[in-house]
């Protein structure tokens, strides 16, 4: 078994060797395998602990971690003057470089919005509005009770049990029974239905879930992480922080079914959003196909091109009431696609048919 001094150092030499072009995360996890005959657990968290090991998020490109330790550095020296294959393809001018000036673990980005404590993200500083964070979590876990008038009154016949409970955002709660698009004015608060909560970010998502003392079912179908890109949340720590929603599912005796996440129909203008949202997914599909049941959205509501198909979504974005960010919503036939797509997908895994798929929050 490797110690944790060991694991750091073979993480070190992982990074010196890939010094040129710098290693993703499915990189250093494959060198390790490769190296130790065992997995490299919880990647993320354990590469953001070691002091000289940084990482560079690009806009057109995965992450790269690199490391920057002077005991290696006649090593990195050695590497970085070797020659470069030769390439038949005409020469280019060389990438714009990044313009962060990094060192240690100074290059994760500050997060737009820090959090104040584990419930609650301090205000941006230019920011009037408050998001789901702000809200207290005694009211995310209220039981319904049936009250009976009679003793002769025959007690209702229960409702059928669910294969799969929604936990989600805004997107999901209004695919539930419950809500509705009037739902919406922030002046009647946060608006939640069951585990599904407006502006519900990832790390909440986990506190919800600990703090919930009943489910509804043993399978929680995950939609969540939209809020964290439309308040900027750096991509590393949205990861990270999925990981331990994970953790936490798996701690309480639940089964996860992940959802890959729709276009953000109002984010076309920015680049980054775009690209942040696509390597999401890609995280969410490379580290969990093998373990856990993986339905795609983000196909679903984008043409063979990748280009969003806004026949899906609403053609105004609204102010929910969880969150200080505007969201474009989708359009009652967009819902109705994607429960239905859900639905089949879990009565496919199921191998039950469609209409007796039993989905709600």
């Amino acid at each position: 078994m490797t110690t944790e001094t060991e694991a750091k150092n073979i993480i070190k030499s992982i990074l010196n060797i890939r010094c040129r072009d710098g290693a993703t995360i499915a990189d250093i996890e494959r060198d390790y395998h490769e190296l130790t005959g065992e997995p490299l657990m919880d990647a993320y968290n354990f590469l953001n602990s070691i002091d000289c090991v940084f990482c560079i998020e690009s806009s057109n490109s995965e992450p790269k971690w690199y490391v920057n330790s002077d005991s290696m550095e006649h090593i990195k020296k050695f590497i970085l003057e070797q020659r470069q294959p030769q390439s038949t393809k005409p020469n280019r001018p060389p990438q714009k470089a990044l313009n962060h000036s990094i060192k240690g673990n100074d290059c994760f980005f500050k997060d737009n919005i820090v959090y104040k404590h584990m419930r609650k993200y301090k205000q941006h500083q230019n920011s009037r509005h408050e998001d789901i964070n702000n809200t207290s979590f005694s009211s995310f876990s209220s039981v319904s009770s049936h009250q009976y008038g009679s003793m002769q009154t025959p007690p209702k016949p229960s409702k059928p049990k669910l294969h799969a409970q929604f936990v989600g955002d805004d997107f999901f709660r209004l695919l539930t029974h419950e809500a509705t698009d009037q739902d919406l004015n922030r002046k009647f608060g946060v608006q939640q239905a069951g585990l599904c909560v407006s502006g519900l970010s990832i790390p909440a998502a986990a506190k919800l879930i600990e703090l919930t003392p009943s489910f509804k079912s043993n399978r929680l179908l995950l939609n969540v992480g939209s809020v964290d890109i439309l308040h900027g949340h750096d991509l590393v720590e949205m990861c990270a922080d999925f990981e331990r929603l994970i953790r936490v599912c798996e701690q309480s005796g639940l089964t996860p079914i992940i959802t890959t996440l729709a276009p953000l129909a109002n984010t076309g203008h920015s680049p980054e959003m775009f690209e942040k949202l696509r390597h999401f997914n890609m995280f969410i599909v490379e580290k969990y196909f093998l373990k856990y049941e993986i339905i795609d959205i983000w196909s679903k509501m984008t043409n063979p091109r990748g280009a969003t198909d806004f026949a899906l979504f609403k053609t105004e974005p609204n102010y929910v009431s969880g969150s200080s960010r505007p969201h474009v919503l989708w359009s009652q036939t967009g819902r109705t696609f994607i429960r239905n797509h859900i639905k089949w997908s879990i009565g496919n895994m199921l191998k039950i048919k469609m209409d007796r798929v039993h989905i709600d929050a």
